[in-house]
């Protein structure tokens, strides 16, 4: 089905006469943007004045849908919508020009006399325009200055709220005034919820000057010595994040709120975090300051003296300590040499680490605490862990640990105290849905279970047998398990039978390079070379296959790649590509190609520990010297420095080069032998499938009153369902339930996903993430590897009956667009291009069948898009011209 944006991308593409280059801006929303530079000069090479007007068109017909959109909307929704718009719009600097201007003519007519226009309409607008670049602060009040007198509680808070914006202190100093005085007026009456009125006083203390930020600190001041704890609380926040020094009795009253759940707490604690970080700084400069003689080098010196400048003049310098200021520096430094090069505090090194080395001492579970109760949750057992072990599922709330309540406390402190010394027990307390909500503070000995903690592997690999014997792996990441887990997991579907293998690195970002060569030698002879480094500064490194090849030549593999396939993943999908044992189904991948080194800084050592085990590495339960008293192991920081680039067994470089301008040199990446994108889904759906799954949770609640008397049958339809929504029991009551616009067929695929879910806790074991009957890709994956085989999709029944569409066959409308971008990069000839021109009434055509189904575009968006094509057909002439 052809999509506004779609077409809108071709009307635009054929309008313009300019080749699509490497350079050339970035697509605005689906439609052809042109940079801010050459929409203002003609003269420039590629500026259009009717490619500009149409591309404005264009953005204007988006922003008014998005604007239609918005007045139904309340005021959480509106900022949703309004961070998503520069998405929709294509996210690049010349894109977010091209919006800013939509904005701007929008904004302008809403300020010159739209009385009418609705307060969240304002809003949305206003919103908008605040994340772009420049915009005119008097258009911005005047649009805004409605919603202050709102009726409506959230958008007027809301709109109070966007007036704390730095855009808004570049007012003409009467306007700022006027304003900083509406914001004042606001939070001295008393006859406002007291929400709004401590929103107004932080507002105007931030865009005040001088007796009005005192003005609007008394508010806060009295408010947190009132007797109404609700109020104090309000005031306590509001002083901390105004940038009160937070001690004496204001560091008291938040650690009274940070006992409490929800989102003041969390607040609270996250003040008092940046308190302890602030005056751990201070204990590291003291001792810095004690060393030699004191003195710090030029260099050195003229850091700190911009770090002291910046606390005492920038107007938020009280919100950023020493150590952030100094981190961001170092970050900076080494930003400028490449984007890979970075700078890691002992927090992000510590984290990086773990991710790397993927086991640690605890019970073997994803958790989290779930969003819609804010309870501490199993998100999904390790079903390889004690935890799977003990009988926890998916969805299980933890409430205590031991003899301590997690109601309340941070995600983090929680995950420490599951964590242990592998072979110590701990005691946990699980409540499950259906079960009295009062036990959750309450919990009774019957609800506890005895856990053993263990060495817990984050698993790195899914697999499954599809139909016709084609294995399936997906591979997540390139961790310290990955060839270990990846070679146990093709000995088994060897075994099952399995005469080809579907290789899934679509969402895999890289990892450890000895672990790529290990997986690339379970498909190479020994010897072959996979990868080779050229530096600058070292000799150039090849390194070899090794080891027995476990996967023989007459196995087919295609390895299904994405955007996302980066680094490691790379490495192993382009050696396999070039020794012709593997092709490559997908899109280009990411093209991160640089060799990075990991390295400690000197002076700088992590905190002394007992090494247990002798692994010269910290675990969780190693006993260590607790140097600055904050509780936690201190890793040294470490630099992350690109050293040199990897080259491909041909020679070739994955690696993207871009230059300081953002610009790209070297698009970078591996192609892939067989092109195949992944079909986007409309937003509307989007919004429907997390409205029924997500919001409402229909499915789930499908699946528990099922489970029980169809459990067989589930685990069937899990596995394959022949895009047959009848075989699930009930389903059209399922269906009436949802009340919704979207097909049967996309609500079967909820199920489904809902359905796969639970069995993957019943049979212990994680389906890939991929689905044949669903995914496009696993679809031509399959196509390819059954042809190597010599066989085809419709010799299997299961294929036969989920592939219905040649899933390597571009769709007509990526036929269309890849015939302009051919045509546009000047490969075609005079002949092409008018044949080219013939197709425009083709497009009417679609257009005028797609009206007769509602469901696919609007009326109007039809309309917009007819006229737009004729115009376009105007401007470029017909045939006979």
């Amino acid at each position: 089905m052809l999509s506004l944006p779609l077409l809108a991308a071709v009307s635009a593409l054929l309008a313009s006469p300019r080749p699509l280059e490497s350079n050339a801006p970035a697509a605005v929303g689906g439609f052809a943007a042109t940079s801010s530079a050459s929409a203002q000069d003609p003269s420039l090479p590629g500026s259009s004045q009717s490619g500009s007007s149409q591309d404005g068109a264009a953005l204007d017909a988006l922003l008014a849908a998005q604007v239609a959109a918005a007045a139904q909307r309340n005021a959480g929704e509106l900022a949703e919508q309004a961070l998503g718009l520069r998405d929709l719009a294509g996210g690049s600097p010349s894109g977010d020009a091209a919006l800013d201007a939509a904005l701007d003519r929008r904004l302008a007519e809403v300020a010159a006399g739209g009385a009418d226009v609705a307060p969240q309409v304002r809003l949305f607008l206003t919103t908008c325009r605040l994340q772009g670049l420049d915009p005119d602060a008097a258009t911005l009040v005047k649009t805004l200055a409605p919603v202050l007198a709102a009726t409506q509680p959230d958008l007027r808070a809301q709109a109070i709220a966007l007036c704390a914006s730095p855009a808004f202190k570049r007012l003409a100093p009467e306007a700022r005034k006027d304003l900083v005085v509406r914001l004042l007026e606001l939070s001295a009456d008393a006859a406002l919820e007291p929400e709004l009125r401590i929103a107004a006083s932080k507002s105007a203390f931030s865009i005040g000057s001088g007796q009005q930020r005192r003005d609007a600190r008394k508010l806060m001041l009295e408010f947190s010595t009132s007797g109404e704890p609700s109020l104090q609380s309000l005031g306590a926040l509001a002083l901390a994040d105004s940038g009160d020094d937070i001690s004496g009795q204001l560091r008291e009253k938040l650690q009274r709120i940070a006992l409490a759940p929800g989102e003041r707490g969390e607040l609270a604690r996250a003040h008092l975090r940046n308190a302890e970080t602030l005056r751990a700084l201070e204990r590291k400069y003291r001792q810095l300051e004690d060393k030699d003689s004191g003195q710090l080098p030029p260099e050195l010196a003229e850091i700190q003296a911009v770090m002291e400048m910046v606390h005492a003049e920038h107007l938020f310098g009280d919100k950023f300590d020493d150590e952030i200021l100094l981190d961001a520096a170092l970050d900076g430094m080494l930003g400028v040499l490449d984007e890979h090069s970075t700078y890691m505090d002992p927090k992000q090194f510590k984290q990086f680490n773990q991710e790397l080395e993927a086991e640690y001492g605890g019970i073997g579970a994803y958790v989290g605490i779930d969003p819609d109760d804010d309870i501490f949750s199993i998100t999904r057992p390790i079903y390889s862990g004690p935890a799977y072990k003990a009988g926890l599922q998916t969805d299980d709330k933890i409430v205590r640990i031991d003899n301590w309540p997690t109601l309340g406390k941070e995600q983090d402190e929680i995950i420490k105290r599951l964590k242990g010394k592998p072979g110590t027990p701990v005691r946990l307390y699980i409540w499950q849905r259906g079960m009295d909500p009062g036990l959750i503070e309450r919990p009774t000995e019957e609800m506890a279970i005895d856990i053993t903690r263990a060495q817990i592997a984050i698993p790195a690999v899914s697999a499954q047998m599809l139909p016709g014997n084609i294995g399936m792996v997906e591979l997540k990441e390139f961790s310290r398990v990955a060839s270990s887990s990846l070679r146990k997991s093709l000995t088994e579907l060897q075994a099952q039978g399995m005469t080809a293998l579907i290789l899934d690195l679509r969402r895999n970002s890289g990892g450890l390079l000895n672990e790529a060569v290990n997986v690339a030698s379970l498909f190479l002879p020994r010897g072959k070379v996979i990868t080779s480094t050229d530096s600058r500064v070292q000799p150039s490194q090849r390194y070899r296959s090794s080891g027995e090849m476990l996967v023989p030549d007459e196995i087919p593999i295609v390895i299904l790649t994405s955007r996302f396939t980066a680094s490691a993943a790379e490495i192993v999908s382009g050696a396999l590509q070039d020794h012709k044992r593997a092709e490559l189904v997908g899109e280009r991948t990411f093209g991160k190609g640089s060799v990075q080194n990991l390295r400690p800084i000197a002076g700088f050592p992590e905190e002394p520990f007992e090494d247990e085990n002798r692994n010269e590495q910290w675990d969780n339960w190693e006993k260590f010297e607790d140097k600055n008293g904050n509780g936690e192991f201190d890793f040294g920081p470490r630099v992350k420095l690109t050293i040199a680039q990897y080259l491909l067994p041909s020679g070739r470089s994955i690696h993207k080069q871009i230059d300081r301008d953002r610009n790209v040199i070297f698009e970078g990446g591996i192609k892939p032998d067989h092109a195949v994108a992944l079909e986007r889904g409309e937003s509307w759906k989007y919004e429907e499938r997390l409205r029924i799954a997500r919001l409402e949770k229909l499915p789930r609640d499908w699946v528990d009153q099922h489970w029980a008397t169809h459990r067989e049958l589930l685990r069937t339809l899990a596995v394959f369902d022949a895009n047959d929504p009848n075989r699930y029991p009930d389903f059209d009551a399922f269906y009436a339930k949802c009340n919704t616009p979207l097909s049967q067929d996309d609500v079967r695929e909820l199920l489904r996903g809902e359905v796969r879910r639970r069995v993957q806790d019943d049979r212990g074991a994680e389906f890939p993430l991929g689905d044949f009957e669903d995914d496009r890709q696993v679809q031509a994956g399959v196509k390819v590897v059954l042809e190597k085989l010599g066989r085809k999709t419709t010799d299997v029944p299961e294929y036969a009956a989920t592939i219905t569409q040649d899933p390597l066959e571009k769709g007509a409308s990526d036929k269309l667009v890849a015939d302009v971008r051919s045509h546009l990069s000047g490969q075609q000839s005079e002949k092409v291009r008018q044949a080219l021109i013939q197709e425009l009434p083709k497009l009417q055509e679609m257009l005028s069948a797609a009206n007769l189904d509602p469901s696919k575009l609007s009326g109007a968006d039809l309309e917009t898009l007819a006229a737009f094509l004729a115009k376009l057909k105007s401007a470029e002439g017909t045939p006979d011209k």
